[in-house]
């Protein structure tokens, strides 16, 4: 044996060891991400998935991506409450920031609409009978760019069991003779700027005109305003983007108007 070979030898298994060390290292830290919680709830890593495909450049089959968000384990509840939200806050943040041009985003939050209607559509098989006879409209105002997480609060709205209309950019004159023909227990507008509250701030007044007794109005969204000054403007009954909280208010509301 070579006086090299005495050199080398015992420093093999420290190298091998120092190896195995950083491949364990970087396989924990491959799972630490994959594990990670977003402070809204959602799996890092799934999160990312999801983002990655509704931008991917190919096809994009909704069907096959809500098989796929199955077999991460996640309920179809958690896709509409948790992921289609986090996604498009994340497609809107990108845009702000430059980071994906406009037309990457809106194909993206058309393919979060695709794979909302179907999870949707699983989730009434399940769909509570609590609130049942209840009816809600949902407003999407004119000029409103925001819609999808009026659609993500209508998806959670139909599971609670409610019946649900959408109004999708309507004329606002349209709208007031939709509800003055069918009125609803409870209309919930979405708005993300001023010029929104003003719009519905003008439907609300008109609809209370025209009704002896006015459902219970509801806005939500990123209003652009603090809550106080949203319902000041707009002179809705409340501020909510919580379709349980905003379905309870409608039932109380009802129940108090049929005593």
């Amino acid at each position: 044996m070579t006086a090299d070979d005495h050199s080398t030898s015992p420093r093999a298994p420290a190298r091998q060891s120092a190896g195995a060390s950083a491949l364990a290292e970087s396989a924990v830290s491959i799972l630490s991400r994959r594990q990670s919680i977003t402070q809204r709830g959602a799996r890092q890593f799934i999160l990312d998935h999801l983002t990655r495909a509704v931008l991917s450049r190919g096809d994009f089959h909704a069907d096959d991506m809500l098989d796929e968000l199955r077999g991460h384990r996640l309920s179809v509840d958690a896709v509409i409450d948790v992921y289609v939200p986090a996604v498009a806050r994340r497609l809107g943040e990108m845009w702000q920031d430059d980071v994906a041009d406009f037309a990457s985003v809106t194909v993206g939050s058309l393919r979060l609409q695709t794979l909302l209607s179907l999870a949707s559509a699983e989730s009434l098989d399940f769909a509570s009978d609590i609130h049942r006879s209840t009816t809600v409209l949902v407003v999407i105002p004119l000029g409103e760019q925001h819609s999808l997480g009026a659609f993500v609060l209508a998806a959670q709205l139909r599971r609670l069991g409610a019946r649900i209309d959408v109004s999708f950019c309507e004329m606002p004159e349209d709208l007031v003779s939709r509800v003055l023909c069918d009125p609803p227990d409870g209309i919930m507008f979405t708005a993300s700027c001023r010029a929104t509250l003003e719009t519905v701030s003008r439907i609300v007044l008109d609809i209370s005109k025209v009704l002896a007794t006015p459902p219970l109005f509801a806005i939500g969204g990123g209003l652009g305003e603090t809550a106080s000054v949203a319902k000041e403007i707009t002179g809705v009954d409340v501020v909510t983007s919580a379709a349980r909280d905003a379905m309870t208010l409608v039932s109380a509301r009802t129940a108090s108007d049929e005593r």
